[in-house]
């Protein structure tokens, strides 16, 4: 009894440090820092696939986020402000938590200003460090319009427009390929229970029918 008894607590503490542990890798791999250490802890190729799914993950918060981001510099461009004025007072705002990424690149953005760098360098450093295509045509919208005197309000607006259209297409486009991509899963999934319910029966009779006569 008392050695069941053991059993039972080891077992428990087992699963609970199992779930500690695991919860408290989620929340390291949730922070830039913690992807790092990450890397450094399981090694290199593991740590190289842990960095890549904390940028995909970073890269998909940006995509979601830019068009309430453009949408939002506009106003503050409508009121008066310039961009990078305007990208100022929306990082004034409460803070988000966690981190937004987006706002992370608007702040190195204007970190490189204040050191001097242009806005096309400064645009192209976003552009690279984030790889995605809508900030990419977003930073040769503004150079473009910066070069020919073209109103930000307008080309914001526009861009925005441009994101969520594509977007719309995208989601179009995956709920119309959705019922391909599930055929093969389904078939896999529902033809072998199907041959078993259908089958099962009458081979487990001729099976039986087999056996008397073997046996008589």
């Amino acid at each position: 009894m008392i050695v069941r008894q053991v059993l039972v607590v080891s077992n428990w503490s087992v699963a609970l440090a199992g779930l500690a542990g695991g919860g408290a890798a989620l929340l390291l791999l949730r922070r830039p820092r913690g992807a790092r250490a990450a890397r450094l802890l399981v090694g290199p190729r593991t740590g190289r696939r842990v960095n890549a799914r904390h940028r995909r993950r970073e890269r998909a918060r940006i995509a979601s986020a830019l068009p309430d981001m453009l949408e939002l510099t506009a106003a503050a461009v409508g009121a008066g402000l310039g961009l990078d004025a305007a990208w100022a007072a929306i990082l004034e705002g409460p803070p988000a938590a966690p981190p937004h990424p987006l706002h992370d690149e608007m702040a190195r953005y204007l970190s490189a200003i204040r050191l001097g760098a242009s806005r096309a360098d400064a645009l192209a450093g976003m552009a690279a460090r984030t790889g995605l295509a809508d900030v990419t045509r977003l930073c040769a919208a503004l150079l473009q319009a910066e070069r020919h005197g073209i109103g930000l309000n307008g080309v914001l607006q526009g861009q925005a427009a441009a994101i969520r259209s594509a977007r719309r297409q995208r989601a179009r486009r995956q709920a119309q390929e959705a019922p391909v991509r599930l055929l093969f899963p389904l078939v896999l999934g529902m033809f072998p229970a199907l041959l078993v319910v259908t089958l099962g029966p009458p081979a487990l009779k001729v099976w039986e029918v087999l056996s008397r006569q073997a046996g008589s």
